[in-house]
């Protein structure tokens, strides 16, 4: 194709979307790539996790190869000794970048991409991943962060998504991972916000229908209970702040 773009795509976007072969040939041609590069460097790559950073993790996206790419991901730790403590926030990265489930319409996740997800997480964290290292944008998310911003989205059941069985096992799944995370020390103590979408936001807005939950672990409504006490605190602390709107997370 020739040099150009539509709707801000390169024109050879179009050109592997539309052609298995051609993105069969780019991966394989990747794939060579990264056996003359350093570990981290490859490491760093797989983790792309969007179109404008990241093509390798796209390619495998877009076929739903899932398996090989999380294969491919403890080979280069454990074979190629790729340093997980060497790649910021690693978890934030495949929790918001890579959205762990099929993106874009692809492909319909599955029980299946819920659990190989799961695996993922907590073969990272027993390699080395630091659960609470900040990332994403403007390096203001947590790895609880984006887990409790999914878990939120979740629940509004204004929306058919948020309805039915396929809907509650992405719940189910997601309070699992919130679960591993804090078992892991993981630890966000950003403050809550009128007008932010952080993590204790979130926490905030869900805590009574989580506690609701029969399948809320004993460290998740540990945790809950900690924010409950932590937003009280600062309500006494600010609450002149609180009434005229102003941010405590600024605070």
């Amino acid at each position: 194709d020739p040099p150009g773009n539509s709707d801000g795509l390169p024109c050879f976007r179009r050109r592997l979307e539309n052609s298995a072969e051609a993105r069969e040939v780019l991966t394989l041609a990747l794939r060579d790539l990264f056996s003359h590069l350093p570990a981290n460097v490859v490491l760093d790559i797989h983790l792309g996790g969007n179109w404008g950073t990241g093509l390798y993790p796209w390619l495998l996206e877009r076929d739903d190869e899932y398996d090989t790419w999380r294969s491919e991901l403890i080979e280069l730790i454990d074979s190629r000794g790729a340093d997980v403590r060497a790649s910021p926030s690693i978890l934030v990265r495949f929790l918001d970048d890579l959205r762990f489930v099929p993106d874009e319409g692809y492909n319909e996740w599955n029980h299946e991409h819920l659990e190989r997800a799961y695996s993922t997480i907590e073969a990272l964290l027993e390699r080395g991943a630091n659960p609470s290292l900040f990332g994403g944008w403007k390096g203001k998310e947590s790895p609880l962060s984006c887990v409790a911003c999914a878990l939120n989205s979740s629940i509004d059941q204004r929306y058919p998504s948020n309805v039915g069985p396929r809907a509650e096992s992405l719940r189910r799944m997601l309070v699992r991972i919130l679960d591993l995370l804090l078992r892991n020390g993981a630890v966000d103590d950003s403050r809550p916000g009128l007008f932010t979408g952080g993590y204790a936001t979130h926490f905030h807005r869900m805590g009574v229908w989580l506690l609701a939950r029969q399948d809320c672990p004993p460290p998740l409504r540990q945790e809950l209970r900690r924010r409950q006490e932590l937003e009280k605190q600062i309500t006494l602390q600010f609450p002149d702040e609180m009434r005229s709107g102003v941010r405590l997370a600024d605070l």
